[in-house]
């Protein structure tokens, strides 16, 4: 099912359609931070995904908490609403914890609403919140390496990630 799908997968499969339909060189612009462009291309075949960085088995500040997280899927974030992109982190905080454990007592955090997850997220404290961002900034990524040469001719490679990045 694709809705289930971490969306590092996703982005990934779409590249590997993307290579074996359209062709797997990609011509690109890239950006220094002078804001000079330089157009270069990159083969999708080198294209890979990273691994996480970080545990998805957190516990919370008064240690009597442990939560196991997992990464936000295409379904949950098809359903986030158009906002603000700050108002979103509370909905995909709570989509991203899979089990509640306290003690011997284990809760799948799938028996319960979206509004009583959401409020359990609106109750951790900002140490909490940031050990929950910190394990998704450490998400695994589609990255690739961009080689360019620049106007002084000094050969030059940039990191790009993400999906946004490579097809802009």
């Amino acid at each position: 099912d694709p809705d289930k799908l971490a969306s590092f997968d996703m982005e990934y499969i779409f590249i590997c359609i993307r290579a074996k339909s359209v062709g797997n060189i990609l011509e690109l612009t890239v950006k220094e931070d002078d804001g000079k462009e330089y157009h270069s291309a990159i083969s999708l075949d080198e294209i890979v995904v990273t691994e996480q960085v970080g545990s998805e088995v957190i516990t919370l500040d008064d240690e009597s908490i442990t939560l196991v997280l997992r990464h936000p899927i295409v379904s949950d974030l098809l359903k986030l609403k158009d906002g603000k992109q700050s108002d979103q982190f509370i909905p995909v905080f709570a989509k991203c914890i899979s089990t509640i454990c306290q003690g011997e007592a284990v809760f799948e955090t799938s028996e319960y609403s979206t509004k009583d997850m959401e409020n359990f997220v609106t109750q951790l404290s900002g140490a909490d919140m940031e050990k929950i961002r910190k394990f998704l900034d450490g998400a695994p990524k589609v990255t690739g390496v961009v080689k360019y040469k620049n106007d002084a001719g000094e050969r030059k490679e940039k990191l790009v990630e993400g999906l946004q990045n490579f097809f802009t």
